[in-house]
C-alpha cells in the first residue's frame, strides 16, 4: 500500500514496469492486482503466496517459462534460502525484455544493527545496496549480487519515505506506514528496445 502511493507519482511504473501480464510473488493479503486501476497497461496480475496454497515462490514449477511480462515481489527475498537462485528462477518465468520489480528491507533502517531481526524472526538475510562494511553476518550487497544475474539492473534505490532515523526506541517503523527499504528493478535481456 505504501509503495503504491509513491509509485503512482512515477510514470515508469505505468508505462514500462507494470505492463501486460504479471505475478505478485509472496503478495500476502495485499496483492498488486488490487491497485491495477493505477496501472492502465496492466492486463492481469496473478496473486501468488505460500499462505494461499500456491507453494514455494523460490522454486515454483507452477508456471511455464516465459509466462509473464513482469514479476513483482515485496518483502519476500529476505525469507528465502537463496535470493540469487530465486531471482534466476524468476527470470526464466519472464518473457524476453520482462521486468522483476522487488522490494527488500534495508538492513540499517529495518534491522537497525540487530541480528537476528527483532521484527521478523523468519528473515534469513539482510540487504544493503553497497557499503564498505556491514554489521550483519547474513548481509547481501545488491550491487554485488545483481550483476551476477542474467539481467540488466534497470534501477536500484533506497526508499526512506517518512523514515525517522533518530527515534530513541528504534521501533519497526513499517507498522506506522513508513518505508525503509531498497527497491530494485532488473530486466531480462531481449524483447523490444527500451
Amino acid at each position: 500500500t505504501h509503495a503504491q502511493s509513491r509509485r503512482r507519482l512515477d510514470p515508469e511504473f505505468m508505462r514500462r514496469y507494470f505492463v501486460g501480464d504479471g505475478v505478485d510473488m509472496g503478495c500476502g493479503s495485499d496483492p498488486l492486482g488490487n491497485y491495477a486501476r493505477f496501472y492502465p497497461r496492466m492486463l492481469f496480475c496473478h496473486a501468488f503466496d505460500l499462505e494461499l496454497g500456491d507453494g514455494d515462490a523460490q522454486t515454483t514449477d507452477r508456471f511455464q517459462s516465459e509466462s509473464f511480462d513482469f514479476i513483482h515481489s515485496s518483502h519476500l527475498l529476505e525469507h528465502v534460502a537463496d535470493p540469487a537462485a530465486t531471482l534466476r528462477h524468476w527470470l526464466t518465468l519472464l518473457v524476453p525484455g520482462g521486468y522483476i520489480i522487488s522490494i527488500v528491507p534495508d538492513e540499517d533502517m529495518y534491522e537497525q544493527g540487530t541480528w537476528p531481526s527483532r521484527f521478523n524472526w523468519d528473515h534469513k538475510h539482510t540487504f544493503t545496496i553497497s557499503k564498505p562494511d556491514t554489521w550483519s553476518p547474513v548481509s547481501i550487497t545488491l550491487a554485488t549480487m545483481l550483476p551476477t544475474l542474467p539481467a540488466t539492473v534497470h534501477r536500484i534505490c533506497r526508499i526512506t519515505n517518512d523514515f525517522e532515523a533518530c527515534l530513541p526506541a528504534k521501533p519497526d517503523q513499517t507498522v506506522q506506514g513508513r518505508e525503509c527499504c531498497i527497491e530494485f528493478i532488473i530486466r531480462k535481456p531481449g524483447g523490444e528496445p527500451l
